[in-house]
């Protein structure tokens, strides 16, 4: 009996579809893009109306400069992480404790305590710009996948205008609440890093609900996971479908194959 030539993982993603599952991911991945990009973008905005710390002009070009620095420092260490520990959860990690963080830094007491905690906000924030890009990329079919990119990309040239946008409205409020316990006076501009940090806390809780990648999964001889993830996307995709995917797994020279007879029927 002769066997069925094998398939590439391409092929096998290739047959899950370009639908509702994909389009989610993107958009949730440009929702946390963009969250990052007014959260560091924005936050020059931030120092220049922090009024009450007292922040000199060299303070200011220290507090600015601190996020940009935070990426130069880790970007390695968190394409190391996402290597190793997957892309999904790379990404949640970094874009909760990123949300955290610039909420926690509204409530400063001086410039410092500030820096540290924007320092320590960007340096977990920065691994969603590649991260996002890797985890749709190695999802999603290819013939799509450049659209993606570019749509992921617009979120991130946009972030600067978004920021400013949100800025207006929230630096015009007028309002001043004491918080006894932190010796602290709540103001429109420690409400404005909350603001520009809330598309990243929405994203870190959607992102959640999607899968690893299965292209990840299979670099770490994880095939069973791979092929559940690969029949989830399926199902998602072509819910509507009548007919059934039965997946099985080949392995040869340490790449996984699907055999071209067992594979998911083509998308409707």
């Amino acid at each position: 009996m002769e066997e069925d030539s094998p398939t590439p993982f391409e092929d096998a993603l290739e047959r899950t579809g370009n639908g509702r599952y994909n389009y989610l991911l993107a958009a949730t991945c440009g929702l946390v893009l963009l969250g990052m990009g007014t959260d560091m973008f924005g936050f020059g905005l931030v120092v220049a109306a922090a009024c009450d710390l007292n922040i000199t002009v060299t303070q200011k070009g220290i507090l600015t400069s601190l996020p940009f620095i935070g990426i130069l420092l880790v970007s390695y260490v968190w394409g190391y992480i996402s290597d190793t520990r997957g892309r999904r959860f790379s990404l949640i990690i970094s874009v909760q404790a990123g949300f955290l963080l610039s909420c926690l830094a509204s409530i400063t007491t001086n410039w410092l305590f500030l820096a540290f905690v924007k320092f320590f906000s960007v340096c977990f924030s920065c691994a969603i710009n590649s991260v996002a890009y890797t985890l749709v990329g190695e999802s999603c079919v290819q013939r799509v996948r450049s659209k993606y990119m570019l749509m992921m990309t617009c979120f991130v040239v946009l972030s600067p205008g978004i920021a400013a946008l949100l800025t207006y409205p929230t630096l015009s409020l007028n309002f001043e609440s004491d918080v006894p316990f932190l010796g602290i006076k709540f103001t429109p501009w420690r409400l404005l890093m909350i603001v520009l940090a809330i598309p990243m806390g929405i994203g870190g809780v959607i992102i959640c609900y999607f899968h690893e990648s299965p292209k990840f999964l299979i670099n770490v001889d994880r095939q069973d996971e791979a092929l559940e993830v690969l029949r989830s996307i399926y199902a998602i995709n072509n819910r509507n479908s009548s007919v059934k995917s039965d997946l099985q797994v080949i392995l040869n020279d340490n790449n996984i194959f699907f055999p071209t007879r067992l594979l998911l029927p083509p998308p409707i």
